[in-house]
């Protein structure tokens, strides 16, 4: 990432913020690339407070085509200036845009006000503390969309209404945004919010999370991810830094002990940061004092800065234990009591997609979807899994499908990430060229080669061409005694829905 960049156009950012800051109900937004990732949310809270709302996009597909068809005023397809006639007030320009577009080309001519979709949640979900009180921004490699619903829905368990933005489906929320509650006074207002380091948009080359303004930071690891846009783990170590030097004095960063790089940057953050650092994971500062597996999750005891916090949790291992020791540790914060932290963790079922259990398949075996694809991710998840089901065989189904688990990079790190599997169903990389946006590139994953090394540690492993290949092996060969995981960050050719339906 290129900090001059981001200096330079910090004025240019600010006027954009200005933009946003001056808009009022009723108001035309256009969304350009309206069905990309994160820009249904973007719809969704702009249409609840109140503007009017177009987009276009190449297509409509769903799930996300549904979504916004059900959200928007107007939705063009394909891209042309004559989506941008009446000129709206704003537009908003998806992450995945480039500056040759038609709309983008007309919006620079006709000087219509544009920003980037974490440009807009951080002036109207977020603003200045006389909009809203409290920010709490949840960062990492793994686990920031579970941990930022968990506190999300602490925080309505305990009806504080906050508002929040969750990159998934919540299970305990009305959707995935929602602006805090303006009934309140400002100083109670609270907004959660999941943020990444990946770019904002063609003319925001800095993490999203840059335009956030984090009054209780969270991080809960940092390793090598987006191997698209980052060269190395160094790049992304000095972007979290750089959040970390923005923290007010008043602020507060929770931080997980997990891994040498994040002891490293901790140690130097209590010294530098602006704010107090506080570490949680196992022999932290904030501890697990006991946990215990059981069918539907795990029973816990946690020790915060100032209270212990018995929960019963219905997500079972101990990344999830750790996420929610997270979100307990940002609720006594903002000062819940243990009561309230306890009955909030035990409502709470987490996110779609992350160790949803889909039922039983026809041939007895219990289904799983789980979005997990950084090696280490995949690892703590069937982790996690084979502890909530002992005696049961795990056979994990794995597609290689982000610009990075599509490369070569995590090729020796993938061999010891399916340790707790029994089987292993591999997806072949396609031949689709992979997306990058750096100097140095790197092969494709070697599912073949990974097959052998995985065979050569005594797991029964297969690779197969197809998700219907795959999935139709699943149905004629497991049992009752079975536990099919399924791992994607997309949508594994619709693998999840054929199982399901056969």
């Amino acid at each position: 990432m290129d900090y001059s960049l981001f200096e330079a156009k910090k004025g240019e950012s600010r006027t954009r913020i200005d933009n946003l800051s001056n808009l009022k109900a009723g108001d035309h937004i256009h969304l350009s690339a309206i069905c990309g990732t994160g820009m249904g949310s973007v719809a969704s809270v702009l249409k609840q407070l109140g503007f009017y709302i177009s987009g276009s996009d190449k297509a409509f597909y769903p799930p996300m085509g549904d979504v916004v068809r059900a959200l928007a005023d107007k939705l063009y397809e394909g891209y042309s200036l004559e989506n941008l006639n009446p000129k709206p007030d704003l537009v908003v320009i998806g992450n995945n845009l480039s500056a040759n577009n038609p709309e983008i080309q007309e919006i620079i001519a006709k000087g219509i006000p544009y920003a980037s979709m974490p440009e807009v949640f951080g002036a109207l979900l977020i603003g200045d503390h006389n909009y809203c009180g409290i920010s709490i921004v949840v960062t990492g490699t793994h686990g920031k969309t579970t941990t930022a619903a968990a506190i999300a829905s602490i925080l309505e368990s305990a009806k504080r209404k906050p508002g929040y933005f969750v990159g998934g489906v919540p299970n305990n929320l009305p959707g995935g945004v929602r602006p805090p509650d303006f009934t309140r006074p400002a100083a109670e207002r609270i907004v959660v919010l999941e943020g990444d380091e990946y770019d904002s948009a063609y003319f925001a080359k800095w993490p999203k999370f840059l335009s956030y303004r984090p009054d209780l930071l969270i991080i809960t690891s940092i390793e090598f991810d987006h191997a698209d846009i980052y060269e190395n783990l160094l790049e992304i170590e000095r972007e979290f830094s750089r959040l970390v030097s923005m923290m007010p004095k008043s602020g507060l960063v929770l931080v997980a002990n997990q891994g040498k790089s994040l002891e490293r940057l901790v140690a130097g953050w209590k010294r530098n940061a602006p704010c107090k650092v506080i570490t949680y994971g196992q022999n932290a500062e904030l501890n697990i004092i006991s946990r215990s597996a059981n069918t539907e999750g795990q029973k816990l005891e946690l020790q915060l800065q100032n209270m212990k916090v018995m929960a019963d949790a219905k997500m079972g291992g101990l990344q999830n234990a750790l996420n929610l020791l997270a979100a307990a540790g940002a609720c006594e914060h903002l000062g819940l009591s243990s009561d309230e932290i306890s009955e909030g963790i035990s409502r709470y079922t987490g996110v779609l997609r992350r160790q949803t259990v889909h039922g039983n398949l026809k041939t007895g075996a219990i289904l799983i979807e789980d979005f997990a694809h950084h090696p280490t991710a995949v690892k703590l998840t069937l982790d996690g899994i084979k502890e909530q089901y002992p005696g049961k065989r795990i056979v994990v189904a794995y597609e290689p499908r982000s610009n990075t688990s599509m490369r070569s990079f995590f090729q020796e790190e993938y061999v010891h990430a399916f340790g707790a599997a029994d089987l292993i169903l591999l997806l072949t990389v396609g031949a689709k060229e992979i997306y990058s946006n750096t100097k140095s590139e790197s092969g494709k994953l070697d599912i073949q080669k990974l097959t052998l090394d995985l065979k050569a540690l005594g797991k029964e492993t297969l690779s197969f061409v197809s998700a219907e290949e795959l999935g139709a092996w699943i149905l004629g060969n497991t049992k009752t005694e079975d536990v099919v995981v399924c791992m994607s960050n997309g949508d594994f050719g619709g693998l999840i829905q054929k199982l399901q339906n056969s």
